[in-house]
């Protein structure tokens, strides 16, 4: 929490760790200033791409007058690549890591989600990916959850009653009903 009042200061924050990790690992002196200056320069050029028929599975869940919210253990940035991916204006609210001060899988991240869903857990669908820091955890502060594999397979997973779906679109059939007429 107290490294996530200001992006300056989370970025100081992340700085330092990177460093410690660094001089832990044994890189001569020279070296990690060399490195942790590279990964500084690097941190704001960085790009990373929606997953396939995100942006189609956002319209279509916002065509229907749905909240939608976007939960991520991100850099301070988020919102800017949001906006760099142009899905900024597809989601009613983002809850980043970085400015939340806690990471998924801390129940405060969750509790995040709700207040700002503005609705009950109960009322809430935690769509994730990773089973122990989302689904797990959403379940857990009373959200209603599903699974969707991103190209990583849920072999072995025992899903019990909860819903999975192979794709983005996959997911909107679930909330919709098939062909998202619901």
């Amino acid at each position: 929490m107290e490294h996530s009042s200001s992006e300056l200061g989370y970025r100081a924050f992340q700085r330092q760790r990177f460093e410690t990790l660094v001089r832990r690992c044994g890189v001569p002196e020279a070296a990690r200033r060399e490195l942790v200056e590279l990964v500084e320069r690097e941190r704001d050029t960085r790009v990373f791409t929606v997953f396939d028929g995100a942006v189609d599975a956002l319209a279509r869940l916002r065509a229907h007058g749905l909240t939608i919210g976007i939960c991520s253990n991100w850099d301070w940035d988020l919102e800017r690549r949001l906006r760099f991916n142009e899905i900024d204006g597809l989601v009613d609210f983002v809850v980043c890591s970085a400015i939340v001060g806690y990471r998924k899988p801390h129940p405060a991240i969750f509790d995040r989600v709700v207040a700002d869903a503005g609705v009950p857990a109960d009322q809430i669908l935690f769509v994730g990916d990773t089973w122990t820091d989302e689904i797990g955890c959403a379940s857990d502060a009373g959200m209603d959850v599903m699974h969707v594999s991103t190209g990583v397979g849920c072999a072995g997973l025992d899903h019990g009653s909860v819903p999975c779906a192979d794709s983005l679109g996959a997911v909107v059939d679930h909330v919709l009903g098939p062909g998202g007429q619901g």
